[in-house]
């Protein structure tokens, strides 16, 4: 069904028609980590740096071992085991709709407060100090309820008889993969306890994030696609909530696909409106397609105000999500790429796998120093998809160190709905479209967390990458 490459890192998981899901691979988080912080919009809460003191227990060595730990193994096991520990923090923070955290964060081992632990201390218990850079809903800071959070010590103890009563109900979620994302002790029946699998742990809220007061996407660039002038490509891609064997976008009663017709919809009109020829997109225009044949979307091209307009409407109808970003961003070279389905936890759309298909693709992918714009608007997508793709950025272009003149990126710091997706899509179309009457990031953002809120779902839309826009 995909691509040898993609088999290997895909594992579906299906959720709840409405709900965005956050599919985790087997590898976990693999974002290259970047300490450069860049101003930062959101208006349904703040960027701020968090720290927080705990324990963590482990097998892994015995006490009689710390003498003779090599640098190798205290760093191993600060950027691994300890930072597996710490990302079931993703369960209270999203289950409680708190916030997210940010990839990039460090880790430091206290070894000299190394002692025994577990009954019969068969553990190793040590202190650690976390230090990194969350996204918070305002909500979060007014009710305090983000100071304190539980942790656990180890991931071997969370493993107990009725550890699945501390998960997601959906079948589909109770596996050790996911275990991390929907981990809470709070959930009825757990059997977890405090001091036993578990802490709480106090955090400690430094400095905010500068939030942008006014700003726009860069119209006078995203105007020039593919690096042609009076040129605007965009693609809006939608993806299943269950894939199916043999996909077919414009029937299938996919909930997904059903926001993507409700699009396309829209798009006849506007087709009408600005008088755009619409025709099929197969995955034949796709590298490697394995059902070359098969209708995925649809194309509307044509002219407005003397700028030739090239939009394209696709779906994960039997091809991997990541080719369908890879040929927008770095084949096509479009001026805006937007995502609305799963996440898949990091797995999705994972900077280093993006980066290792291009390299390997180099005839027919390459990653462009021109302006771009991303709207990641699956589950929270503000830890998994954004610092990395402006490395790749920087690493192109000696005149821009951050990546942020050559991109900027709108992501969810909490999970998004299905139902929301045309609304969304039709609302970044507008705001690109009528480039002549420019809409500001902020607005942007405001309009696509309003229409989350109004359905009592807190998203945490942002924007990062536009402090040096024109």
């Amino acid at each position: 069904m995909f691509t040898n490459f993609y088999k290997t890192i895909f594992t579906s998981l299906v959720i709840s028609a409405f709900v965005l899901s956050c599919t985790k691979n087997q590898s976990g988080h693999n974002q290259t980590p970047t300490t450069e912080q860049s101003p930062f919009y959101t208006s349904g809460g703040v960027e701020q740096q968090v720290r927080f003191k705990a324990a963590v227990r482990t097998t892994e060595f015995a006490m009689a071992d710390m003498a003779t730990l090599s640098d190798y193994q205290k760093s191993s096991f600060e950027k691994y085991t300890v930072k597996e520990v710490v990302q079931f923090l993703f369960g209270p923070l999203t289950h409680r709709e708190l916030g997210g955290m940010r990839t990039d964060s460090k880790i430091t081992v206290d070894w000299s407060s190394a002692r025994a632990a577990g009954a019969n201390g068969e553990m190793v218990e040590l202190d650690y100090t976390y230090d990194g850079a969350w996204i918070i809903a305002n909500r979060a800071l007014n009710e305090k309820t983000i100071f304190s959070l539980p942790v656990p010590y180890s991931t071997e103890l969370l493993y107990t008889d009725a550890w699945l009563e501390c998960t997601d109900s959906d079948p589909e979620h109770q596996t050790e993969d996911f275990y991390w994302y929907f981990w809470d002790p709070t959930r009825s029946g757990c059997d977890h306890e405090l001091g036993s699998e578990y802490q709480m742990i106090t955090i400690k809220l430094g400095d905010r994030t500068v939030n942008q007061k006014l700003t726009f996407p860069n119209y006078s660039e995203i105007l020039k696609s593919n690096n042609t002038e009076n040129n605007l490509q965009m693609t809006f891609a939608f993806g299943y909530v269950s894939d199916v064997e043999d996909a077919n976008p414009d029937k299938d009663t996919d909930y997904g696909m059903s926001e993507y017709r409700k699009f396309i919809r829209y798009m006849d009109k506007q087709a009408k409106k600005l008088k755009l020829t619409k025709t099929a997109i197969t995955q034949a225009e796709y590298l490697d397609a394995s059902y070359p044949e098969k209708t995925i979307g649809y194309r509307y091209q044509g002219l407005k105000n003397g700028v030739k307009v090239d939009v394209k409407i696709v779906t994960s109808a039997n091809i991997d999500q990541m080719e369908l970003f890879a040929k927008s961003y770095a084949h096509d070279h479009d001026g805006f790429f937007a995502w609305f389905g799963h996440s898949r936890v990091g797995s999705g759309f994972d900077a280093r796998n993006f980066k290792s298909m291009v390299d390997s693709n180099s005839e027919f992918y390459s990653i462009t120093s021109q302006y771009q714009l991303v709207y990641w608007a699956g589950c929270n997508s503000y830890s998994y998809y954004t610092l990395p793709f402006f490395d790749h950025k920087a690493k192109i272009n000696a005149n821009d160190p951050k990546g942020t003149l050559g991109l900027d990126i709108l992501s969810n710091g909490l999970p998004s709905l299905f139902s929301f997706n045309a609304y969304n899509a039709i609302a970044t179309y507008n705001a690109l479209i009528n480039w002549e009457t420019p809409t500001s990031y902020q607005a942007i953002v405001q309009d696509l967390e309003n229409y989350g809120r109004n359905s009592g779902v807190t998203v945490l839309v942002n924007v990062i990458g536009d402090e040096d826009n024109q």
